[in-house]
């Protein structure tokens, strides 16, 4: 497996996903899918195909969310990619929460905060970047409490929807 980085935060740890874990991946995204850019329902063999160049790529880490009580049950996945080695930055993304298998608070925020210290001070960068749709309240609430601030908005070539564009930078 060529990821590294398995991280504990408050109760939760982040962890590689694995092939085993892309079916169960997939249904969450795709219940999950007008959060996403790209909202189109994914297929079985298109979610195996991305998970084989998932594995190529070095600038793509994408993690299971896992309580620590529990390391088998998916509670959700999040991502850290588009490395730009120049600019000591990377962006965050792709956080999803399976709300019908946990419902105490928070658990965004601490998969959030627990990508940054893995960002921070495992993969070595000094920004990281999102963007959020504007109308998707809670989790631009979950980002300003982790640390992001907004730095611009706009809207996507194509798209009617408002984008905030956050950041937040290595203490």
């Amino acid at each position: 497996m060529k990821k590294i980085c398995i991280y504990e935060y408050d109760g939760i740890r982040l962890q590689p996903i694995e092939k085993d874990d892309i079916e169960e991946i997939r249904l969450l995204r795709n219940a999950n899918k007008d959060f996403f850019f790209y909202s189109r329902e994914i297929t079985t063999d298109e979610q195996e195909s991305w998970f084989e160049k998932y594995l190529k790529r070095k600038d793509d880490y994408t993690f299971k969310v896992v309580k620590t009580s529990n390391t088998y049950e998916i509670i959700g996945m999040v991502a850290l990619y588009d490395f730009q080695p120049d600019l000591k930055q990377c962006e965050f993304g792709r956080i999803i929460i399976n709300h019908n298998k946990v419902n105490e608070k928070g658990i965004g925020l601490k998969a959030t905060k627990c990508a940054c210290q893995i960002a921070f001070e495992q993969l070595g960068v000094d920004k990281i970047v999102l963007e959020v749709f504007a109308d998707n309240i809670r989790a631009y609430k979950t980002y300003i409490s982790a640390g992001f601030r907004e730095t611009g908005r706009g809207y996507k070539k194509g798209s009617e929807a408002e984008i905030v564009c956050m950041e937040i930078l290595r203490e």
